[in-house]
């Protein structure tokens, strides 16, 4: 079924769009000529022509539309011969016709199951539904990416999300095209910054590796011996065991190096020494002593070479500019413990070369050497690291990408799999929804072609021409006919059998032409879509016809009204167009509903104004006749006095004296006794008001006597027979009749 047009930027119909939306089963549209009913039916007949305008189908299914207007006409009757025949199912095999009954009911129930299913899928409105909880359900997760993952990780990711920021919904597609059902171990946030400040720098290069301090010569020369080991001269020697008892081993060998000024004196007391000392004292500071005090010499000089050589280093190190892989921090933490300890050793060593014999344990800085040996080690390790990114650039970025993707899904895992779970919900159930409606098409159009081929046995243009030309007989057209021509085509003819050729007058051709879609519809030129559900847009069929067509055309309308609201037959819609007020009334007329609820019926109006059109539609008939409005004012519970009068005089007058040619006489020999006494009363009473102003001085009449009036008004109608009319106006129900 149709449910609406949009209308834009064609004809009259300009500016903003309107909308002839939310169709019923049944559509009157009343509007004065040329403005723009005709445009609503051309929209509807061929949309494809209209790019500007948008027509919308109930469950997306289009429906073949029969629109009968000046272009059917042209079109089908521009040429009195050739007019298609028209087909229809004929009666002879009920066998048949069972089957293709049948075979309709179960295509019916296909096409309900189909609509039901397109309003799971997109709500009664086209706009709600499964899809747009499914869609609003994507754009929350769109949302939840943008703002949790992007707009949170941007300004340090940013370069791995390049390609994925056009939109929300593409970076959501990127994030949920890496997300897997099973969590995968991800590296922590800390480090995947410092990868990306290295791989994501434009200019990046290569790092030297920063130098290592030669600590093994200098643990060498700190752990050597020789400053333990007490350094004295030869035991052979008489003065040796003196010596050795004073314990000066040094005090001497400093004296020794003075006898070579002192001229055979002490050079401490100036005392005469004995001939031969001095030979003695060469020969106790023998060789070996000699070696020993040379080597500690050497080795104490190298010692203090190598830690004044680490020292520096370790200034320079502390120096440098800060690139993000040696910790300076740690650096001068640990060169306050390193100085603290060569100040310790250059004192040991300088005591032992002082005093030789004395044995010095020498302080250790193995802790020393191997904080500052750690700190350069994870250094280098970082910058090795980086060298290997730089080296391999490409790869390094591509696994960087990676595993930053990897990160922020694990980082976001709950929330994404929670909606993630609703979604494919969602999904399965449009898409089992769209299944259904492609399985229920494909069973529709198997029982079509299974109907096409049923239908060939029995379809005939034949009724056709048949149900034509009875209606002609029956409404005077007598002068024509219509016959059947080469092939399965009509012809309008004479009774002698001559073409009718230009000489149908404009009624004549108007009434023959709406006959010939009137059979259209529950029909088709073509046998094979007689099965077709289809829509009917009448405009203005009554513009040449006289007033006795004009009832026959309305009574064939309501027929096909009553046909659409009860289901009967393919039409499954109808909209019609007029500007006719008379041919409105006759085809809006619905007692009992006996053509359609309510809520099955839709009234519109189409204005122009400075030549723009708009349509709207009407919560009630738009069109009604002043007898109506009378009764409607007797209807109504709050009427005043005189309006009531007024009122059923009016109603009296014209139906019973204009109408009937019933004078008040004959009225009220219909009542007896006192009912005939309130009968004139009434009649007085209307009369009165009628042509009299009231005053104070008059007899106001009271509640009582207004509904006794009331119940002689009504027996006015059913005492002279047309209680079924009263009843009709006044809106009675079947039980309201039968208690009154």
């Amino acid at each position: 079924m149709l449910k609406g047009i949009s209308i834009s930027n064609v004809a009259t119909f300009t500016g903003e769009p309107r909308s002839f939306g939310e169709l019923s089963k049944i559509n009157f549209v009343y509007g004065s000529n040329g403005c723009g009913k005709t445009t609503i039916g051309r929209i509807i007949d061929c949309p494809e022509r209209y790019p500007t305008c948008k027509v919308t189908w109930e469950g997306d299914s289009r429906l073949k539309a029969f629109v009968y207007n000046r272009d059917f006409v042209k079109e089908n009757f521009s040429q009195m011969d050739g007019i298609k025949g028209v087909f229809t199912l004929g009666s002879d095999n009920a066998t048949i016709r069972r089957a293709i009954e049948d075979k309709q009911e179960r295509i019916d129930k296909c096409e309900e199951a189909i609509k039901k299913a397109m309003e799971n899928l997109d709500g009664k409105d086209g706009v709600s539904g499964m899809r747009k909880e499914l869609k609003d359900q994507e754009d929350d997760i769109a949302t939840y990416c943008w703002n949790k993952i992007r707009k949170a990780h941007g300004d340090v990711f940013q370069k791995a999300f390049e390609g994925s920021l056009k939109s929300k919904s593409k970076f959501a597609a990127s994030v949920l095209g890496r997300f897997t059902s099973v969590a995968a171990p991800c590296r922590d946030k800390e480090e995947l910054m410092k990868d990306a400040a290295i791989v994501f720098k434009d200019d990046v290069e290569q790092h030297d590796v920063y130098d290592v301090p030669d600590c093994d010569s200098l643990t060498l020369y700190l752990k050597s011996d020789i400053y333990s080991q007490v350094i004295v001269g030869g035991n052979d020697i008489d003065i040796a065991d003196m010596i050795s008892k004073l314990g000066n081993s040094d005090w001497v060998r400093q004296g020794q190096g003075l006898l070579s000024e002192s001229n055979g004196k002490c050079p401490f007391c100036q005392q005469v020494l004995p001939v031969g000392f001095e030979k003695k004292l060469n020969r106790y500071f023998d060789e070996a002593f000699i070696a020993n005090t040379k080597r500690l010499e050497n080795d104490s000089e190298e010692c203090k070479r190598l830690l004044s050589d680490l020292d520096t280093f370790v200034d320079k190190m502390i120096e440098m500019p800060d690139d993000g892989f040696l910790d300076h921090d740690a650096f001068r933490l640990a060169k306050q413990g390193l100085d603290t300890k060569i100040s310790l050793i250059n004192k040991c060593i300088e005591e032992k070369v002082k005093e030789p014999s004395r044995s010095i344990n020498m302080p250790s800085i193995d802790e020393e050497l191997e904080t500052i040996l750690s700190i350069i080690k994870v250094a280098n390790d970082k910058v090795k690291k980086h060298n290997s990114l730089v080296r391999n650039l490409a790869e390094s970025k591509k696994k960087l990408i990676d595993d930053i993707w990897t990160f922020l899904i694990e980082e976001n895992r709950e929330a994404l799999s929670r909606m993630l779970v609703g979604r494919e919900n969602l999904n399965k159930a449009v898409m089992g929804l769209e299944k259904s409606i492609e399985q229920q098409k494909g069973i529709k159009a198997d029982l079509v072609g299974e109907i096409t081929i049923l239908q060939k046995e029995l379809t005939s243009i034949i009724p056709t021409i048949d149900d034509i030309n009875k209606l002609l007989d029956l409404y005077g057209f007598t002068s024509f006919r219509l016959a059947p021509a080469e092939g399965s085509s009509y012809k309008l003819q004479r009774l002698d059998g001559t073409d009718v050729g230009d000489t149908l007058s404009e009624g004549e051709k108007s009434f023959v032409t709406f006959l010939y879609f009137y059979h259209l519809l529950n029909g088709g030129t073509n046998p094979e879509t007689l099965s077709e559900n289809r829509i009917a847009v009448i405009d203005d069929p009554v513009s040449s016809l006289d007033t006795n067509i004009l009832f026959v055309v309305s009574s064939l309308i309501l027929e096909c009204i009553r046909n659409v609201c009860r289901g009967e037959g393919r039409l499954k819609q109808l909209i019609v167009l007029t500007h006719n007020v008379y041919f409105f009334k006759e085809i809006t007329f619905n007692p009992k509903t006996e053509y359609g609820k309510d809520s099955e019926r839709a009234y519109w109006i189409v204005r122009k104004d400075h030549n723009v059109s708009d349509v709207r539609r009407e919560d009630v008939n738009p069109i009604k006749t002043s007898y109506e409005f009378l009764w409607q004012e007797i209807r109504e519970p709050n009427i005043s006095k005189v309006g009531l009068r007024n009122a059923m005089r009016r109603i009296i007058e014209y139906y019973f004296k204009f109408l009937g040619g019933i004078l008040q006489e004959k009225i009220e020999e219909k009542f007896k006794g006192n009912d005939r006494i309130i009968c004139r009363s009434l009649f007085s009473w209307m009369n009165d008001g009628s042509h009299s102003i009231d005053d104070d001085l008059n007899y106001q009449v009271v509640d009582a006597e207004i509904e006794a009036y009331k119940k002689i008004f009504r027996r006015i109608f059913v005492d002279n027979g047309h209680g079924a009319h009263y009843n009709m106006m006044m809106r009675q129900d079947t039980c309201e009749q039968i208690q009154n």
